[in-house]
């Protein structure tokens, strides 16, 4: 038998069949599995050449595949683009920032050349409006301005680009896009649909061919990084199918891209003759041909995804009462269309947002199939947010896949609820539950660039389903628990209710303590507070409301500069936990590391008293915080300094270099083998009554006297 050419061992691998069993090893051979499960399993498959990879206890599961994003243009976005990311997705907050961001990037760019930017999003900022085209003509006054929405349906041009496009007042709307105009005719700077979009890039300086290979090198690096082996492009143009080839020559591509042909944009002559989706465009596979990718609407969170019933709230006052979206192609169109694609053997996915769309989608494959049955094509809706039950059972019938957009729940979930489509449409969006119920297959996806490529968060938004602002987006249509065991997703613990677990419960018990996870009893009246309803059913999950990180993720934000980490010895007030990190965040720290018993987790309330920081701070929960310490000390040279009233005067010391601030628990301080393996103790003078500050206070105060030291600044 052939010697394995890895073997990955002391892990927990995550097998992801059906009875969500772990193993401990894995070999591979090549390309392949070659055999997974214990020591002996995999011992006879060592040889002398094999590479033995110590996990040292972390989890390793399946590489994602995510069924629909943007993958050369995201590279492009986060390579080449101005960052106009609003938050919760990026920092900006209000329309100066903007600007100042804008502005920023105009001196940096030659005068008369283009200025590109990407992530504009006008009800993420605390104005919750758009820049007027006066606005953006004093604002950019020497450039082409092209302002790219979050949601990628349209983008704000000032008067330099509009003119460079050839676009004034008296210009045609294109079909299925419009150049925005005010109550007098006058164009305001917004446009509409990549129809419209596309029309006003086509005056910017073409993508030469060193700019596509940065954007493939920069898609490959951020997909791999968040573990996405295989990925779609969903919507390839001509010019991006050649240049595919030529990134994949060079070398670029290193993860599987699957290529959507975009319709009414790429020559077809250049697909193969058999179009079937997932055949492969080079022999090594990293490029296969997927669906013909069109277009029935735009975006809710930009008013042009197209609704059966008006939108909730009209930010947007240039838009009419009922305001409902609109259609990219009539209903008629889209059918001939579609059953034209059908005969000829290709597979089609179709982007639809609002249920109006999805209702002609559906006409139009059923019609497809009328012309030319076929039950093994598998047509896809892409996203399919406002889905109602009528349209599931219809997807069930005619074997349509939805591709889901869960992330839609965080990033947006609180505008849905707010703003675009009010509370009970809001709690339907993105319908998981539903559509397990009807074992419907379907697939999730995060549509990169417009949301970050993070597969893990689109998981945690199923099982949980929270807004940024930490509600509960239809709590009917959250995956059950067990779904959140299979899925891998990091659970703080599990509570049943007291009694002999039967049935189900049994399995989630069991499927608990293979996964380490805690479990407690509590009574009926707790799990009905935990969960918010009374019709559960005995069991209740409390998952991480934010990803938790490795130590390799401290350590690259960290590059060059002396590591700074605080550990917080078993904090377990969530509040306390959140106020440090948040502190943390705010004075440079690299990271926060907390151990995984007898301390808070990333709870919602940990990640709502952060105020955001413990999204983009590392936080990794590890199960020995004495052994992390010395490994720390052995492999970076930290110095490790902790808060007690037996220390020096935190003045005194020297914070400078490598260092690491020990944080207690509330009521007993650091624990003594803790405390032991620090190298200095700090204590903070105390003049009043009171002996002792809270857990969060005390860390501020010497996060920001290290903070001083680091930065080099003198007190007076």
């Amino acid at each position: 038998m052939p010697a394995a050419t890895h073997i990955y061992h002391n892990g927990t691998i995550l097998t992801m069949d059906s009875r969500a069993s772990t193993a401990s090893c894995l070999a591979v051979r090549g390309d392949r599995i070659a055999a997974v499960g214990g020591p002996d399993d995999v011992a006879p498959l060592r040889g002398p050449d094999t590479r033995l990879v110590d996990l040292k206890g972390r989890t390793m599961l399946p590489g994602f595949y995510d069924c629909h994003s943007h993958y050369m243009r995201a590279g492009m976005y986060n390579a080449l683009y101005l960052d106009a990311f609003a938050a919760p997705i990026g920092s900006l907050k209000t329309l100066a920032e903007l600007a100042g961001r804008i502005r920023a990037g105009a001196v940096e760019t030659p005068k008369g050349e283009w200025l590109l930017c990407a992530g504009y999003d006008d009800t993420g900022l605390a104005e919750k409006r758009h820049f007027s085209l006066a606005e953006l003509d004093a604002l950019v006054p020497e450039h082409p301005l092209f302002l790219r929405h979050i949601s990628g349906h349209s983008a704000l041009c000032n008067s330099l680009a509009l003119a460079a496009a050839g676009i004034g007042p008296d210009t045609p709307d294109p079909a299925g896009g419009l150049f925005r105009r005010g109550p007098d005719g006058a164009l305001t700077g917004l446009v509409e649909e990549p129809a419209a979009m596309d029309r006003v890039l086509e005056a910017a300086p073409a993508m030469t061919g060193e700019l596509w290979l940065i954007s493939a090198r920069r898609a490959c690096e951020d997909y791999l990084a968040k573990g996405v082996t295989t990925a779609h492009d969903g919507g390839v143009t001509t010019a991006m199918w050649h240049n595919y080839f030529k990134a994949h020559a060079a070398g670029i591509i290193r993860n599987r891209v699957q290529l959507l042909p975009k319709h009414g944009l790429f020559d077809f002559s250049l697909a193969p003759r058999d179009p079937a989706p997932g055949g492969w465009l080079t022999g090594d596979g990293k490029l296969s041909l997927g669906a013909v990718k069109l277009f029935q609407d735009g975006s809710i969170q930009g008013y042009t995804g197209y609704l059966s019933n008006p939108y909730h709230k009209l930010l947007d006052a240039g838009l009419p009462g009922q305001w409902r979206g609109y259609a990219i192609h009539t209903r008629a169109a889209l059918a001939e269309l579609i059953t034209g694609y059908h005969k000829k053997g290709w597979q089609v996915a179709v982007h639809a947002n609002g249920d109006a769309a999805i209702d002609d989608v559906l006409e139009a494959y059923e019609q497809a199939q009328k012309a030319l049955p076929d039950v093994n094509r598998r047509h896809i809706i892409i996203h399919c947010q406002t889905a109602r039950e009528d349209q599931l059972d219809r997807i069930r019938r005619l074997g349509v896949v939805p591709s889901f957009f869960v992330v839609h729940t965080y990033y947006w979930g609180d505008r849905h609820h707010e703003i675009f489509l009010g509370p009970d449409r809001a709690g339907r969006i993105n319908p998981l539950r539903s559509a397990l119920e009807r074992r419907i297959p379907f697939t999730n996806h995060n549509d990169s660039a417009v949301t970050p490529m993070d597969p893990l968060l689109s998981v945690w938004s199923a099982v949980n389903r929270r807004t940024a602002s930490g509600r509960v987006l239809g709590e009917e249509q959250t995956i059950p628990v067990l779904e959140a065991l299979r899925s891998g997703r990091e659970l703080e613990c599990i509570y049943i209710q007291s009694g002999s677990p039967k049935g189900p419960v049994a399995a989630i018990l069991n499927k608990a303590r293979e996964q380490g996870i805690p479990v407690k009893e509590a009574t009926r009246e707790k799990l009905t507070q935990l969960s918010g309803i009374d019709t559960h059913q005995g069991v209740a999950a409390i998952c991480a409301a934010a990803a938790y990180a490795e130590m390799k993720d401290i350590y690259e934000r960290a590059g060059e500069e002396p590591l700074f980490v605080v550990i917080c010895d078993n904090i377990e007030d969530p509040h306390n936990l959140g106020a440090i990190i948040r502190t943390a965040e705010a004075c440079g720290v690299h990271g926060v590391i907390i151990p995984k018993r007898h301390s808070a987790g990333l709870t919602a309330a940990a990640v709502k008293s952060s105020a955001g920081a413990a999204v983009c701070l590392p936080v990794v929960r590890v199960a020995n915080i004495v052994a992390t310490m010395q490994s720390l000390k052995a492999e970076k040279n930290v110095w490790f300094t902790c808060a007690d009233m037996d220390g020096v005067n935190w003045c005194q010391l020297d914070f400078k270099g490598a260092v690491g601030l020990v944080i207690g628990s509330e009521g007993n301080g650091v624990s003594r083998l803790v405390k032991e393996e620090c190298d200095f103790v700090a204590a903070l003078p105390m003049q009043g009554q009171i002996n002792s500050l809270n857990a969060s206070v005390a860390g501020g105060i010497i996060l920001y006297e290290i903070t001083r030291q680091r930065l080099g600044l003198k007190a007076r």
